[in-house]
């Protein structure tokens, strides 16, 4: 048997490379179109649809709810109607598209998702969504989402991770007013991964609790043989009226991980977890509040409670009659700071009396009811008739250590103050009310400089009868290399020094002080936000500055209702120019008033 050699000729090859080409072509689109198809869609190419990934969670869970938009230009999709039971995860959502070539035809599509979850177990059925597309309103269709209950087992694997919340008062019987310590303390599980902690909310209805803090003291602890991470929050309290109370209970929006049952990788760095939106409550306490005294209670008692001391300082000690004086007063100790208001002078009927300033002199937000905070006030007064001293100046406040009534003064400054020049008038009365004359100084009068005078000299010059001509060298300016490699060395050294000047300005700007601050202010100038996470930025930057006032609390308390309150669609909707322009320039007349 022999074998014939096959012989292809050029148009051979060629059509046999076509092939190939087809084949590779079909290949590319087999693997195009059914992405494509995964796409619902209708007449025109153009379609909308809906989806829930996963369709199953446990309660406290979370999953994505994505509305997809295929082959037209959407308008920005809405926040999605939920049915009752379903809530938003969080306020924020996340965006994303994509293209696809098919036969030459480009198709976009555009998918939008929010995070959603449930506590209550179920079958839940998510309406329909309206997204407009190309200036017309398509609907997408209804998608089916599903709370399964735990089971027995399931349910006491999940208690043992369940977080937990104590509270403990520093004192159970106190007097009204009183400032007592209170601290809560959360437990996590050492296995489960915290995410977030909310603020820490406790009822107000018979106290002034001061608002705890974002971070917390952690430690360690052990429970049943089950380790556990213990966050612990200081903050103080107060009653505002005499009466047995309940305090209680605390609770806080926690998002944890917790572990997946049967997990097969039980290193923490490789564990499958579950994410979990849990609100734990904690126990309660009963208290008695007993009314302040009545017997011994000074006159101009303003129902300040705790133990303090006042010292004073003035200057300038040797003044004339007319002149200013600068009173600094402080006031340390531990108490109600926020009832304290400037303390009077015992005898004003020679001094003019300027309203004072109170400012304070340790942070308010480090207090905890048991160390000691200090204030100031700063005042200006002026004699207006030849005295030997300050007065004294008295401060009246109730002791619950001592459990009676005291009220300081601070001694008498001696002082030299002699008659000012505008006390008296041509007759030789005083005038007190004038205040003494600069004299107007004239400018001292300069002597003329005289000029000098050029001098001829005997000096010479000396011309040869012949000219010299000198071989002319080439000036390196007017050379064309040498201009250019200047220009080169020159570029190089420029380019080489703002290089590290910017590298200098980049780190300062990186290292400073104001660095959290100075991104935390940019960030409230980006438009549409949600108001959750509008606000929740300004409650960092009111923390990052220690602002303080009415209006600062405001904004907090604003800050608290957009993100913890029952109602989040409030948080969810869009900050407006008009309030984020109102916000921003609170912000900027505490901080004036910091300064100040």
């Amino acid at each position: 048997m022999t074998f014939t050699p096959f012989k292809f000729s050029c148009h051979q090859m060629a059509a046999v490379r076509g092939w190939r080409l087809l084949m590779l072509l079909f290949l590319c689109c087999g693997l195009v179109l059914p992405a494509s198809a995964q796409i619902s869609g209708s007449s025109g190419g153009t379609g909308v649809s809906a989806q829930v990934s996963p369709t199953q969670i446990r309660p406290g869970g979370f999953a994505n709810f994505s509305v997809m938009v295929e082959g037209g230009d959407a308008s920005d999709i809405q926040q999605p109607t939920l049915p009752e039971g379903v809530a938003l995860g969080s306020p924020g959502r996340s965006t994303s598209s994509d293209m696809s070539i098919i036969n030459g035809r480009t198709t976009r599509r555009y998918t939008q998702s929010w995070q959603i979850t449930s506590d209550k177990p179920g079958k839940y059925i998510i309406p329909p969504q309206e997204v407009k597309v190309n200036g017309r309103t398509r609907m997408t269709e209804p998608v089916e989402f599903v709370v399964v209950e735990r089971g027995a087992s399931a349910a006491a694997e999940y208690s043992m991770y369940q977080p937990m919340i104590s509270i403990e008062a520093g004192k159970l019987e106190f007097y009204v007013g009183e400032i007592v310590p209170l601290t809560a303390s959360l437990y996590i599980h050492q296995d489960t991964l915290l995410r977030r902690v909310g603020l820490i909310e406790l009822p107000k209805d018979s106290f002034a609790i001061q608002r705890f803090p974002l971070q917390a003291d952690e430690s360690v602890t052990t429970m049943g043989k089950q380790p556990y991470r213990v966050l612990t929050y200081k903050s103080t309290m107060s009653a505002l009226k005499p009466g047995k109370y309940t305090l209680g209970p605390a609770t806080s929006e926690i998002i944890i991980d917790m572990p997946s049952r049967g997990n097969p990788l039980p290193h923490p760095f490789l564990m499958q977890s579950d994410p979990q939106k849990v609100r734990p409550s904690s126990n309660e306490i009963d208290i008695k509040v007993v009314p302040l005294p009545e017997k011994g209670k000074p006159d101009g008692f303003n129902g300040v409670v705790g133990d303090f001391q006042m010292n004073i300082t003035a200057e300038p000690m040797n003044v004339a009659v007319g002149e200013p004086i600068s009173v600094e007063i402080t006031i340390s100790g531990t108490g109600n700071f926020d009832a304290i208001v400037e303390p009077k002078m015992t005898d004003a009927s020679k001094w003019r009396v300027y309203p004072s300033r109170r400012f304070n002199m340790t942070s308010p937000d480090s207090y905890d009811g048991g160390t000691s905070q200090q204030i100031g006030y700063s005042q200006v007064i002026i004699p207006q008739q030849q005295v030997t001293s300050v007065p004294s100046y008295k401060f009246s406040f109730f002791s619950p250590t001592e459990n009676k009534y005291f009220t300081l003064h601070t001694p008498p400054i001696p002082l030299e103050v002699s008659p000012g020049e505008s006390m008296v008038s041509p007759s030789g009365e005083g005038l007190a009310g004038d205040m003494p004359k600069t004299p107007v100084l004239q400018p001292p009068a300069f002597e003329p400089t005289p000029q000098a005078k050029a001098e001829l000299t005997d000096i010479l010059a000396y011309v040869p009868e012949k000219s010299m001509w000198l071989a002319a060298k080439p000036q390196p300016w007017r050379s064309e290399a040498f201009i250019l490699t200047s220009a080169i060395a020159g570029g190089v050294l420029v380019t080489l020094l703002l290089g590290k000047i910017g590298t200098v300005i980049v780190a300062a700007n990186r290292n400073a002080a104001d660095a959290t601050a100075r991104a935390l202010w940019k960030s409230l100038g980006h438009r549409n936000q949600p108001a959750a996470q509008f606000y929740s930025t300004a409650a960092h930057y009111i923390k990052e500055k220690h602002l303080q006032g009415a209006e600062i609390a405001a904004l907090l308390h604003t800050y608290n209702e957009a993100n913890f309150s029952p109602e989040q669609e409030a948080g969810l909707q869009p900050v407006s120019a008009e309030e984020r322009s109102r916000v921003l320039q609170v912000l900027r007349n505490a901080e004036a008033g910091q300064r100040a």
